[in-house]
């Protein structure tokens, strides 16, 4: 079995920069590298929470970090950070303090997370994990929150047909607060939860747990 040689870890950021410094300007999106192979399918909403200690205790240190600033399709800015981590050894690590700011980063955030393996110059295995930002879980220092599909009623068709998606849940809103108070009981929306979580194997390839399934039972990707 090939061994991890490097881990990069992509976070990809839209309209704002949040690592902080000055971006590196790329005149197209096509200036990535090459991402490799896709392992599994993407996950949305994933927690980062666990991965860099993981790669900390695995024996990885961070030597090299950038980031770019590039714009998509609509012209709309996207800030890339790219974060490659390497086995100590002879590896050096960059300033502790980037970690500090990752670190924050990636627990401030949900995730849609995609996996990719490309051999490595030394016939090892390289890693690319593309974080892309998609839910915030901190709202003005507070936890976000939502409304859980179990809270809302399902509401007749003739009450919603003609309405657009988001005016149709202002609806089952207003009618989950209305039943609640009606049976004098309090509802809210709850703290934004993940789905599935990443972590890092044995064999230092990152893997996806669904939020239900213990990381013991989960197979590498």
């Amino acid at each position: 079995m090939k061994s991890t040689s490097f881990i990069v870890l992509r976070v990809v950021f839209r309209n704002t920069n949040p690592f902080g410094g000055v971006a590196q300007i790329e005149t197209s999106a096509k200036a990535a590298p090459t991402r490799g192979k896709q392992i599994g399918n993407s996950v949305e909403r994933v927690s980062a929470d666990k991965i860099l200690d993981q790669l900390t205790e695995g024996g990885y240190v961070l030597v090299s970090h950038k980031v770019k600033l590039t714009t998509d399709e609509h012209m709309k800015c996207i800030y890339v950070g790219v974060f490659v981590f390497r086995l100590s050894g002879s590896a050096k690590a960059v300033d502790p303090e980037i970690l500090d700011t990752l670190a924050g980063v990636l627990s401030d955030n949900f995730w849609r997370v995609a996996v990719f393996e490309k051999p490595a110059d030394d016939g090892g295995l390289g890693i690319l994990v593309n974080f892309d930002a998609r839910v915030p879980r901190v709202d003005s220092g507070k936890a976000a929150v939502e409304w859980g599909e179990d809270q809302l009623p399902q509401l007749p068709l003739a009450q919603t047909k003609g309405l657009k998606t988001s005016e149709i849940r202002e609806l089952c809103i207003r009618k989950a607060r209305e039943d609640a108070k009606a049976k004098g009981v309090e509802i809210a929306p709850r703290p934004i939860q993940p789905r599935a979580y990443i972590e890092l194997g044995n064999n230092g390839k990152p893997f996806i747990v669904p939020r239900a399934t213990s990381s013991a039972n989960a197979a590498g990707v």
